[in-house]
């Protein structure tokens, strides 16, 4: 049975960690009835025949007559300044520094809003494909905003997460993640773009995490009567589920009687995912007991990590069916990030019965609950890292019992199924919503 209410869901791409929560949601929802479709921004990765995943249609902006005039001059001195901000504030920015993205592109990102034939748009990772200003006005007023929210960037001047500044509960200003900051310098800018554009949308706020919906709260940036909601990220979880081990482990070249630690990042070289606090930890297991690691994701191994551990490198994986092989072959899964949303590995690793070790950082802790699902060490600490892989390390029967109790955890609360259904009745009270605001002022 369709259900009645057409959902366009737009991603800057087609493929990485949000893109692939995004689209798990776009197909969930498909499965539940719902027209919906994925618009994504010019992605030489997509990889999909489905006619469901669009190109977003950007178009450039009309310069005919004396209207057009006005508006290139306008294009032009905003370019301007988008430049000025970059070379002063963020070129050649630290390698350690998170990812910042400003409000204002190189260039603008116009669209033709009638192709999306949709009641509602749910926005979700959209940095670097949003010039603001462009964006939004291609969006109807009219037309109500779902935006799931998969780190702080939309209610920050430029940071995708904040490393514990909380200036952006005023404004930001004298960023610390920018060159050559001062009190207007391009967080301050951003943010005043991000906000006067956003004053007259109708905006429902998403976040995956209560952590961050918390966050997300504290911002000013959001126009009056912005509603926020929790709905929690959600697997297949026919695809995402236990396989016999020794098999496995066969197949990776793994031993059957060594204690196998797992660890995955998008990008192994990102500091707030924690790969030197990993190695600081592993530093404190006995060498005189067999371990090994098996890694995935993009970028290579620091040098210093320990080589007496028998490690093996996989790459950057897609592949749900690879990805549940390295989870069940794996005693544990460790999670060093040392701030971060609802990370989607940590929910792999449970819904295949593995258990995760955390820090005890963002959102984390809502999924990996101590001592029932994994084991959460103080965050940043990468001593109490290591004594909590020791602790299961010597424990098999509390190892056997966390992992069962993450497989039931996944399947009671982050079933794709469960995070549609959330979704789906969110989007049918907005739109009732609508449609009776709509008759009154008719």
């Amino acid at each position: 049975m369709t259900q009645g209410v057409q959902v366009s869901h737009m991603s800057t791409y087609s493929h990485g960690g949000a893109a692939f929560a995004a689209r798990r949601l776009h197909e969930g929802l498909r499965s539940l009835g719902v027209s919906s479709r994925f618009w994504y921004g010019p992605d030489p990765t997509n990889d999909s025949a489905d006619p469901s995943y669009r190109l977003l249609p950007l178009r450039p902006i009309n310069t005919q007559g004396w209207m057009g005039s006005v508006r290139l001059n306008m294009q032009r001195m905003r370019l301007k300044r988008a430049r000025k901000d970059y070379r002063e504030h963020l070129s050649n920015r630290p390698e350690e520094f998170e990812v910042f993205s400003a409000a204002r592109q190189f260039g603008e990102s116009h669209f033709d809003s009638k192709e999306l034939e949709c009641d509602i748009l749910n926005l979700h990772w959209i940095a670097f494909l949003c010039d603001y200003p462009s964006f939004f006005n291609s969006i109807p007023t009219s037309l109500p905003i779902v935006w799931t929210l998969h780190d702080m960037n939309p209610f920050t001047g430029g940071c995708h997460y904040s490393s514990g500044c909380a200036k952006y509960t005023t404004g930001c200003g004298t960023c610390p993640q920018v060159l050559n900051s001062t009190p207007n310098d391009v967080s301050r800018y951003a943010f005043q773009i991000k906000k006067r554009t956003l004053r007259s949308r109708q905006i429902h706020v998403v976040t995956p995490s209560r952590w961050l919906n918390v966050l997300a709260q504290q911002s000013p940036i959001w126009p009056r009567g912005t509603s926020f909601s929790v709905i929690p990220y959600g697997l297949e979880l026919d695809q995402y589920k236990p396989i016999a081990s020794p098999s496995t482990r066969k197949q990776l070249g793994l031993s059957d009687d060594s204690f196998v630690l797992a660890f995955g990042a998008e990008d192994l070289s990102n500091p707030r995912k924690g790969m030197q606090h990993l190695i600081d930890a592993l530093k404190e297991l006995p060498p005189t007991q067999k371990w090994e690691a098996i890694i995935f994701g993009g970028g290579k191994l620091p040098p210093e990590f320990p080589t007496w551990i028998q490690t093996k490198q996989v790459g950057y994986l897609s592949s749900a069916q690879v990805k549940a092989e390295i989870y069940s072959a794996a005693d544990v899964f460790l999670m060093p990030s040392t701030e971060d949303n609802q990370p989607q590995t940590g929910l792999e690793s449970l819904a295949c019965g593995t258990p995760v070790i955390a820090f005890d950082a963002g959102g984390i802790p809502e999924y990996v609950r101590h001592l029932e699902t994994g084991l959460l060490a103080q965050c940043g600490d990468a001593s109490d890292l290591g004594r909590q892989i020791l602790c299961l390390a010597n424990q098999s029967s509390l190892l056997e019992k966390m992992g069962r109790a993450g497989r039931v955890m996944m399947e009671e609360e982050f079933a794709l199924e469960i995070q549609a259904e959330r979704y789906l009745h969110l989007y049918q009270k907005i739109a009732s919503d609508t449609k009776s605001f709509r008759k009154r002022i008719a």
